[in-house]
C-alpha cells in the first residue's frame, strides 16, 4: 500500500518535467540574446545597482548606438539635430529633449544651441532616433586661425603648415552656422578646421569677409590706400575692395595729401567710406605776361607751347621757361609765381662771331620785375628730379604681388554672370562679359550689381600660353 502511493507521487512530479526544461532552455536563448547585443549591437554594458534596501537589480542600458559626427543643422523648433556620419559617409537626423545631454569637449553641460554647424560629435542614441547625449569630440583635432588656406578641389587635398590633409564631395563648411560652398572662401578669410587623422571633415569660417567702396575721392587716384596693416593697394577709379570682417584704420595717401577714417568691415555686406572731406586745396592761379625780344620767338612753359600774345594763366609755383628763335641762342630758366598778376621780359642773345666762342659763351639776359631766376643749371637739376620722382611713383604704381606677371599676348574672358561688375583685385576691367590683358598669379575677383548681393572668388591663373575664360554663378539677390 504504501509503495503503490510513493508511485503514485513520482508520476505527480513526472508531469512537471517537460515544463521546467522549456523554462530552462528559454532562459538560455534570453541569455545568448542579451550577449550577442552587449556585442554587436553598440549596447553599453549593463551595471548594477544597489537598492535602499540593499537588493542588487539591473539597470537598462542607456544607448543603443554612438557615432563620430559633423554637425549640419540643428532645428529648435523640430528639436532635430542633423549629423554627417564620418565613418558610414551618410546622414543621419536625430530629435533631442529636455532629457538630452550637452556637453562641451571638457565635459561640461552646454544648451543644444551653443553647437555650431561643423562641429565634430560624439553622438549616443537610440534606435528610435531619440539621442541621448551630444557632446564635442576628444577624438578629433582642430587647427584654429588658418589663413591664406591652398585648396586642390580636383585632387581632394588641402594643405596646412606644409602638410597635406584630403577631404571627400561631403566636406562641411560653415559660415555664421550656414553651410555655403568652397568656391565661397576668399583667401581674406580665418579659419577653423576640423578633422581626424589625415582627413578634413569641415571648415568653419571664424571671419569672414566684407567689401568696401569709397566716394568722393579723385584726389587720392594714383596714390596709395592702407587698410590695417595686411592691405597695401594702388588707389584707382571705381575700386571695390575685399577686407576681412573687422575693425580697422583706413587711410588714402598722395603727394602730401593724406586722408583717415575708421570703419567697421561686416561679414558679407557692402560699405561706402565717403573720402570727400579731404581734397587738396584749390590751387592759386596767376595771370601771366611776357615780353621776348626779338619778336617771333617760341615760348616754352614746362615743355609745352605756348601763346604769349595775351597774358596766361599759370599755377603759383615754380615753372621752367625755355625761349627759341632761330639765329639766336636758347633760354632755358626758372620762373616762380607767387603773386596774382606778374610780368617777365626775356631777351635772346644773339650767336658770337667765332663757332669756339659760341661754345663757351651762350648768354642770354632777362629780367621781370619780380626778381626772375634764370639759372639754366637750376632748371636741369629740376628736371632730373622730377624725372626721378616720375620714376618712383611709376615703379609704385606698378608693384604688384612678387610672384604674378602679364602676359601680354594672351586674354583672360569673364563670361558669367552677364551684366555683373567685374573687379579684378579691386580694380573695375569691365561689365561681363568682359576680357583683359592676362595676368598671370593669384588674384581675387570680385562680382557686383545693384539689387544684388557682392561676391569675390579666389582665382590662380597659369602661365600656360593660353586665353582664361571664367565662368561664375549668377548673383544672389538682396
Amino acid at each position: 500500500m504504501k509503495g503503490n502511493k510513493q508511485g503514485h507521487n513520482n508520476d505527480k512530479y513526472r508531469k512537471y518535467i517537460p515544463f521546467v526544461f522549456l523554462v530552462a532552455m528559454v532562459a538560455i536563448v534570453i541569455s545568448v540574446i542579451t550577449g550577442e547585443a552587449d556585442t554587436n549591437g553598440g549596447h553599453m554594458g549593463q551595471s548594477v545597482t544597489t537598492t535602499t534596501n540593499g537588493l542588487a537589480e539591473e539597470e537598462q542600458s542607456k544607448y543603443d548606438r554612438k557615432i563620430l559626427g559633423v554637425v549640419k543643422a540643428i532645428d529648435t523648433n523640430k528639436k532635430s539635430i542633423t549629423l554627417y556620419n564620418v565613418d558610414r559617409n551618410d546622414e543621419l537626423v536625430l530629435y533631442y529633449d529636455g532629457t538630452t545631454e550637452v556637453k562641451d569637449k571638457y565635459e561640461k553641460a552646454i544648451t543644444m544651441s551653443q553647437l555650431t554647424v561643423g562641429e565634430m560629435v560624439d553622438a549616443y542614441y537610440l534606435l528610435n532616433d531619440k539621442v541621448i547625449e551630444v557632446s564635442i569630440s576628444n577624438d578629433a583635432w582642430e587647427y584654429k586661425k588658418v589663413n591664406n588656406l591652398v585648396i586642390n578641389n580636383d585632387k581632394k587635398m588641402m594643405s596646412i603648415s606644409s602638410r597635406n590633409y584630403q577631404f571627400n564631395e561631403n566636406l562641411i563648411i560653415a559660415s555664421e552656422n550656414e553651410l555655403i560652398n568652397i568656391i565661397d572662401l576668399s583667401e581674406k578669410d580665418e579659419l577653423t578646421l576640423k578633422g581626424v587623422g589625415s582627413k578634413v571633415y569641415s571648415i568653419i569660417v571664424t571671419k569672414g569677409h566684407g567689401y568696401v567702396r569709397f566716394s568722393n575721392y579723385s584726389d587720392f587716384i594714383g596714390g596709395n590706400l592702407e587698410i590695417g596693416t595686411d592691405n597695401m593697394i594702388a588707389i584707382s577709379e571705381d575700386m571695390l575692395v575685399v577686407v576681412r570682417e573687422g575693425n580697422y584704420k583706413l587711410t588714402m595717401e598722395k603727394d602730401g595729401l593724406t586722408g583717415s577714417k575708421l570703419i567697421r568691415v561686416v561679414r558679407n555686406q557692402e560699405i561706402v567710406v565717403d573720402m570727400g572731406e579731404f581734397r587738396k586745396d584749390a590751387p592759386q592761379i596767376a595771370k601771366v605776361e611776357f615780353t621776348i625780344l626779338p619778336n617771333g620767338a617760341d615760348l616754352y612753359v614746362d615743355g609745352k607751347e605756348v601763346d604769349y600774345s595775351e597774358p596766361i594763366e599759370l599755377k603759383y609755383g615754380e615753372h621752367t621757361v625755355t625761349v627759341s628763335l632761330s639765329g639766336y641762342e636758347d633760354y632755358t630758366g626758372n620762373i616762380t609765381i607767387d603773386e596774382s598778376s606778374m610780368q617777365f621780359f626775356i631777351s635772346l642773345a644773339e650767336p658770337t662771331v667765332t663757332e669756339e666762342e659760341s661754345d663757351t659763351d651762350s648768354t642770354g639776359s632777362s629780367s621781370n620785375s619780380n626778381n626772375t631766376n634764370s639759372d639754366s643749371d637750376s632748371s636741369t637739376n629740376s628736371s632730373n628730379s622730377s624725372s626721378e620722382d616720375e620714376s618712383l611713383e611709376d615703379e609704385v604704381n606698378n608693384s604688384d604681388k612678387s610672384n604674378n606677371s602679364v602676359d601680354t599676348e594672351h586674354q583672360i574672358y569673364v563670361q558669367t554672370p552677364i551684366g555683373a561688375s567685374v573687379y579684378w583685385d579691386g580694380k573695375l576691367m569691365g561689365t561681363a562679359p568682359v576680357n583683359f590683358t592676362k595676368q598671370v598669379g593669384s588674384y581675387t575677383i570680385s562680382l557686383a550689381a545693384d539689387g544684388y548681393e557682392t561676391v569675390s572668388y579666389p582665382v590662380v591663373i597659369a602661365d600656360d600660353g593660353e586665353d582664361v575664360y571664367l565662368n561664375f554663378p549668377n548673383l544672389t539677390e538682396k
